[in-house]
């Protein structure tokens, strides 16, 4: 992977491109002390942004879910971060576009839709060859209750920013939340598992990921049906492969949940290598 380096970082903040250095938001806003917003990724192939049209889509949805309202479109979007692809150096490397959408009004003070913001960043995607050779390891995380924002790619992340800081603490990759005894994902990805001739990923309380949908249709292709299901946690140890998706990095082998280890299987590299192609994405 090539990248460019840059002293500067470039930013978008209602669609201005300004310094990093040189950007200025309220720091008494709803959307700041009370995590009062959504967020999207993108993932950047060397300036190719992937599944653009669905992250909006999703990000539109998540919006009227929060009741804010967005005044852009795809096409100012993807100018926007074309522009901030160039200027901070990633045309030639695999990037993440991070967009934010949040609530400006004042905390505790009921505010009008319009008083939504948006800021846009690109950087470097966390991605490598060894990612998807040696997969990654799962902590299990058990949480007591649902959480109603699960299914909503919101700013209020606390509690998946706790257990994945956890899990890197214990020394594993990200954590496989579990509650009631059913697991439901990790902090960053969808959770599939490959079990007695056929692969399954929990049905609820979860983000519905882009990427998962791609799962289902590679798997398709490859002869596989999905199931969404609930998936007692006792059942991931006689699965015979474990694999996780998100939107940076595709979809990744998981070799090891606690203690327990997990090949790289055939349908999962079959999987990795599918998605990685159709991303343009080589090592």
């Amino acid at each position: 992977m090539v990248g460019g380096h840059r002293d500067e970082r470039y930013i978008a903040i209602n669609g201005n491109i300004v310094r990093e250095a040189e950007a200025s938001i309220r720091i008494l806003g709803r959307g700041t002390n009370g995590a009062d917003g959504v967020y999207e990724s993108v993932f950047i192939s060397r300036s190719k942004m992937i599944d653009l049209s669905a992250h909006v889509n999703r990000l539109y949805d998540s919006c009227a879910f929060l009741k804010l309202d967005l005044y852009f479109d795809i096409s100012a979007l993807e100018s926007i971060i074309a522009i901030l692809i160039e200027k901070n150096g990633l045309a030639d490397a695999y990037a993440v576009a991070t967009i934010v959408v949040m609530r400006a009004g004042e905390p505790g003070a009921l505010s009008s839709p319009e008083e939504a913001m948006y800021i846009i960043t690109v950087g470097q995607a966390g991605i490598s060859s060894e990612l998807y050779t040696n997969g990654i390891s799962l902590s299990l995380a058990h949480v007591p209750a649902y959480n109603p924002l699960a299914e909503h790619p919101t700013l209020s992340c606390l509690q998946n920013t706790l257990l994945f800081a956890e899990a890197r603490r214990s020394g594993f990759d990200d954590a496989l939340v579990v509650m009631q005894g059913k697991i439901l994902e990790c902090t960053q990805a969808n959770i599939f598992i490959y079990r007695d001739g056929a692969v399954r990923t929990p049905v609820s309380g979860v983000l519905p990921g882009i990427t998962r949908n791609h799962v289902v249709l590679i798997a398709g292709s490859l002869g596989y049906d999905v199931l969404f299901d609930e998936i007692e946690s006792d059942e991931l140890w006689s699965a015979a492969e474990v694999f996780v998706s998100d939107t940076v990095r595709g979809i990744v082998p998981v070799t090891r949940v606690g203690n327990v280890t997990f090949p790289v299987g055939t349908l999962t590299r079959s999987l990795v290598d599918t998605c990685n192609a159709a991303r343009s994405v080589s090592f």
